[in-house]
């Protein structure tokens, strides 16, 4: 069941984008902490997300990549979307019946009609 606490706290989409115009302003503010910037981890964080702060000079040396964190607002249908199109990729080998009836399980509405 959903606490009114987390119906009317917002809901975000958490994205990394790479930094494509690396240059010594953006390498200032990693150190300044105006900018936060990831780099791709080895390992998993407690929320499953592969991306790591940089906050050495070491760890940007070895970061082939930098990345920023971008959250953006969305409201409750879009997050819905969202995971019922992952439900859909991770499970692409299944027919189209036990994707429906997976979907079930997880509280979607599906028409079965058409099946």
């Amino acid at each position: 069941m959903i606490t009114r606490e987390e119906q009317e706290k917002p809901r975000t989409k958490i994205e990394y984008v790479k930094v494509n115009n690396f240059n010594d302003k953006t390498l200032a503010s990693i150190f300044s902490n105006e900018d936060i910037y990831y780099m791709v981890s080895n390992s998993h964080d407690s929320n499953g997300t592969r991306y790591k702060q940089v906050t050495t000079i070491d760890e940007l040396a070895c970061a082939v990549h930098v990345y920023r964190k971008v959250e953006t607002e969305i409201d409750l249908e879009q997050e819905q979307v969202e995971e019922v199109s992952q439900f859909i990729a991770d499970n692409s080998n299944l027919s189209s019946r036990e994707l429906t009836e997976g979907l079930q399980l997880m509280g979607f509405l599906v028409d079965v009609r058409n099946q």
